[in-house]
């Protein structure tokens, strides 16, 4: 009986370049307090994912469909370029930061879930992305621009119907 060897095709990901990697931590640093991920940063195209170290010998002998989690994106050109962090990293990495969070009441987690922009809340402690907090939790992330908060839920994710009653 012989062994075939599959075809694995090219792995879509590559190692990000120092560079890049240390513009990203410092932005993550900047931006939340986040200072360290366990893992090691992935790049395709414009898009930043970490993936476990242990997985790293894998690559090349296992086909993947899905590995790692999601942190960023990255977005323009020249002066007006920077990075966008993922609905993803809010979720797993939110808990460990210290900027740039805003507390939602129920009614604001409500609307946040349905994918509106929150009104009439104090954004003067905060600048660009900021991680939603329901009752301690991190649920998301939005902009924070003059006095409302906008939604950067993924679309996909959006619940149109009533999540909750108070």
């Amino acid at each position: 009986m012989s062994l075939q060897k599959k075809r694995l095709g090219k792995f879509p990901f590559q190692p990000t370049p120092a560079t890049t990697n240390k513009s990203l931590l410092n932005y993550f640093s900047e931006q939340f307090g986040i200072n360290e991920f366990n893992g090691v940063l992935y790049q395709r195209d414009d898009e930043f994912w970490i993936f476990h170290e242990n997985i790293i010998p894998l690559i090349t002998e296992l086909r993947f469909s899905r590995l790692g989690i999601k942190v960023a994106e990255q977005f323009g050109k020249g002066r007006k370029s920077g990075f966008r962090a993922s609905h993803e990293f809010a979720t797993c990495y939110g808990q460990q930061a210290s900027n740039n969070k805003v507390s939602l009441t129920a009614e604001q987690a409500k609307s946040y879930y349905q994918g509106r922009d929150i009104h009439d809340i104090d954004t003067s402690n905060t600048k660009g992305e900021v991680l939603l907090t329901y009752q301690g939790h991190v649920i998301g992330l939005g902009k924070s621009l003059d006095n409302r908060i906008k939604n950067s839920r993924p679309r996909d994710l959006i619940i149109d119907q009533n999540l909750f009653d108070f």
